[in-house]
């Protein structure tokens, strides 16, 4: 939206690309000028774009006073004409809340006949499951999504965004496309993270590294990372977790450690949350903010305690403190905002 021009005559522009070219104009990969405009709300028809492709763009206005970009840069993912052999309709009956969730990063669990559906991976045209395309229940728009786990030979984990999230939705997989643009590389926004950046995640990790000492744990929603320290060498290994994969901590003072960045500052009202079996010592970290000793917060294990919440120091004096009675060998979802 246009909102004032101060009384001059304005040129707008319309930058868009499969790149984000932020505020130069160089780094665009196409511009369109709109001409003279007044104010109110802008609008631009392109045509030509890629199907299945993640495209960014921007509005630019300028006159004698002066130049603005609008914010922030908008992304959006063209769809992919339904067409791929085979097509799987994929109902979410977990959700019972009255509440509509925009943008909600939903896992889908796959394998074969899964449900009695029939699916079966000897059906796709890509062994890593490239040429699957996830469409919403109209079967116009399509969706982002993630990869977590692809195992032929049992199974897999897809995290998908899905637009409006409600009791018994439901969205469409498509999938035996053997067109080469399907089955030589991942599309891109499979692997870029916009399946959780626009639900405003900002951080998510998977653990599917091996975590060996000082080893990093890849961050699926953005370009931070969590680095895995095992201080005494102990060997400790990757795991099956309830959702994909999982970190064994061997009990000698290992924790991850992910960057020490603004986003995840205290303050932010940031929900932190993970999936925790039962921790062989009596004391330990899982998790830190940067240097657990002075750069942030950290989640740990302490005493009696079963979980403190907090930051400042080692010791975390004023941290929050959960007691809970399910010291055992089941796994149990943990979330605490902060």
């Amino acid at each position: 939206t246009l909102t004032s021009t101060g009384g001059a005559v304005t040129i707008a522009y319309f930058f868009y690309g499969t790149s984000d070219g932020g505020a130069a104009w160089g780094s665009w990969g196409y511009t369109n000028n709109l001409g003279t405009n007044a104010t109110g709300i802008k609008t631009n028809a392109v045509s030509g774009l890629s199907p299945g492709t993640l495209h960014y763009y921007r509005f630019y206005a300028t006159n004698s006073a002066g130049h603005a970009w609008a914010t922030p840069v908008t992304n959006f993912t063209t769809s992919v004409p339904p067409g791929g052999t085979y097509k799987m309709k994929i109902t979410f009956s977990g959700y019972n809340k009255t509440d509509m969730l925009t943008n909600f990063p939903a896992m889908v669990y796959l394998t074969n006949n899964v449900g009695g559906s029939g699916f079966n991976y000897s059906n796709f045209a890509s062994a890593s499951g490239w040429d699957l395309r996830l469409y919403s229940s109209n079967e116009t728009d399509a969706l982002n999504y993630e990869i977590d786990q692809w195992n032929t030979n049992g199974s897999s984990y897809v995290w998908v965004q899905v637009t409006n999230f409600f009791s018994n939705c439901y969205i469409w997989a498509y999938w035996g496309y053997t067109n080469a643009s399907y089955t030589s590389a991942p599309a891109v926004y499979t692997t870029n993270g916009a399946a959780w950046t626009n639900a405003k995640y900002v951080g998510v990790w998977h653990m599917k590294e091996s975590p060996t000492n000082l080893a990093w744990f890849s961050d699926s929603a953005s370009t931070n990372t969590g680095k895995f320290f095992d201080p005494s060498g102990t060997a400790s290994d990757t795991t099956n977790g309830p959702i994909g994969g999982a970190v064994y901590f061997s009990g000698d003072n290992d924790y991850i450690k992910i960057t020490n960045k603004a986003a995840f500052e205290l303050g932010k009202t940031n929900t932190i949350s993970f999936w925790l079996m039962k921790w062989p010592a009596s004391s330990g970290y899982w998790v830190s903010k940067g240097d657990r000793n002075n750069e942030g917060w950290a989640v740990k294990r302490s005493g009696s305690y079963q979980a403190i919440w907090g930051g400042g120091s080692v010791s975390l004096n004023g941290a929050e403190r959960s007691d809970w009675g399910w010291w055992n060998t089941n796994w149990y979802y943990v979330a605490a905002s902060i």
